[in-house]
């Protein structure tokens, strides 16, 4: 596998092999593209009872969806799923990676904690595990640069089918 530098992100997308709705140039980088903050976030319910682990937890039961108008209020050690405003598809050979941005790293926020795969042929918008790993409240303004996906050529053709290949919602 390799990784798509901007000339190539540029090439595929203007080809339409990978799509990114709504698209800005100005947020392509040397190697990934960054993509925004939604304003919708799901939170965990403050009346929730335990929740057994097993392989596939109902975290649907634990948590609700809420939309804010002008900032989250992340409180420490709080994790929230947010979502970008970007929505992606990608074909059968070309698989992408979520990844933070260092400079909201420096403050404490984690904006994916695990699970950053993208698979080839998903669609729709990124769900981000985001937590906060300071002692101070953060303010998650909807729009800001949130995160960057890195794009990969994979060997060969793949389809994912999963539960999460076409998400529109944290």
């Amino acid at each position: 596998m390799c990784v798509l530098s901007r000339g190539e992100i540029l090439k595929c997308i203007k080809k339409g092999t990978i799509s990114i709705e709504p698209f800005n140039q100005d947020m392509v980088g040397p190697a990934s593209v960054d993509f925004t903050l939604s304003n919708k976030f799901r939170v965990f319910k403050k009346d929730r009872k335990p929740l057994v682990v097993v392989e596939r937890p109902d975290f649907r039961s634990i948590t609700k969806v809420i939309e804010v108008e002008d900032h989250y209020r992340l409180k420490p050690k709080e994790l929230v799923h947010g979502m970008t405003t970007e929505k992606i598809r990608l074909p059968d050979n070309v698989c992408g990676r979520i990844e933070g941005r260092s400079s909201l790293a420096r403050i404490g926020l984690m904006v994916h904690i695990t699970s950053g795969l993208i698979h080839p042929t998903s669609k729709g918008n990124q769900v981000l595990e985001i937590m906060n790993l300071s002692d101070v409240d953060l303010l998650l303004k909807p729009g800001i640069r949130i995160c960057q996906i890195v794009f990969q050529k994979m060997e060969g053709n793949a389809t994912f089918e999963g539960e999460f290949s076409d998400q529109s919602g944290p």
